[in-house]
């Protein structure tokens, strides 16, 4: 059986290399976002109202997985030196879902035209996401600065995370207690998804959900009681990112006053998608 579903996974990801995304009028546009990330499985699916968009199953492997980060809230404890230590050693940062829906993933599909290679491509990439961020420092009123790499920083097929600490008193993250990491990947070049076309060409750098390890991320995390309007945070970050990207978060991965997200959502330019059954 499971031989079979990787077949099928490996299958379709060779359609999509060699042919145009489709839209379907018929899915919501947070679902054509995520099939055309690279996102097949079927843990995830549009609902009535967006609410009940996943599996029993699939929900219980999520708030396992979460509950891992938070058994290592004693960062202290663990001798790591501060929250942005504990951060970076985080297994809601490493994690590794075996289906791609179970991954918090930064989508991006970046115009052919911006780079002449891949690497130059993901160095773009990442120069989009810094501008991106410290654009919402200013928006959201708070303080984002970039932390330099340490020796033990977790590094995936020879391409570190970036780490930023945020320090915003009034909503609980002080003292190193609050930081967002960056892993972006070396990207494909690829067809367009057929709704991104008109807007940057037939042939894009894509950065899909699909590597189980190497999958691109932008991840907030708080030490402790998670006070932080994580909520906001993506979509005011989004907001500030190119059209061409998009933010995945499965459900209990996002946290707004203290209570997570028990739905998948997706944001893309300033808005948040549910993956909500169009209504025609």
């Amino acid at each position: 059986m499971k031989l079979s579903r990787y077949i099928t996974f490996f299958l379709a990801l060779a359609i999509v290399a060699c042919t145009t995304t489709p839209y379907y009028r018929h899915e919501s546009r947070a679902l054509n976002i995520i099939r055309a990330g690279g996102v097949y499985d079927t843990d995830i699916y549009d609902s009535e109202d967006g609410m009940k968009s996943h599996g029993k199953s699939f929900l219980m492997q999520v708030l396992n997985f979460a509950s891992l980060a938070t058994s290592f809230q004693g960062s202290t404890a663990l001798g790591l030196g501060g929250g942005a230590n504990f951060i970076k050693n985080s297994a809601l940062i490493l994690a590794e879902p075996e289906n791609a829906s179970g991954r918090p993933s930064f989508l991006a599909w970046a115009p052919q035209q911006l780079a002449e290679d891949k690497f130059k491509a993901r160095d773009h990439i990442l120069n989009v996401v810094q501008t991106a961020l410290k654009n919402t420092e200013t928006d959201m009123n708070i303080t984002i600065k970039h932390l330099p790499q340490g020796k033990k920083d977790p590094i995936i097929n020879k391409i570190p995370f970036e780490f930023w600490d945020v320090t915003a008193p009034d909503l609980g993250c002080h003292n190193g207690s609050c930081a967002v990491a960056i892993y972006i990947k070396n990207p494909y070049e690829i067809s367009t998804p057929e709704f991104l076309e008109e807007a940057i060409g037939k042939k894009c750098y894509e950065l899909s959900a699909t590597g189980r390890k190497d999958y691109s991320r932008i991840i907030f995390y708080q030490v402790g009681e998670r006070t932080f309007p994580e909520k906001d945070f993506y979509q005011t970050l989004s907001k500030n990112l190119p059209l061409w990207t998009a933010l995945y978060f499965p459900p209990n991965s996002i946290h707004q006053k203290g209570e997570p997200l028990n739905y998948p959502v997706v944001f893309e330019k300033g808005e948040m998608l549910l993956f909500k059954k169009p209504k025609h």
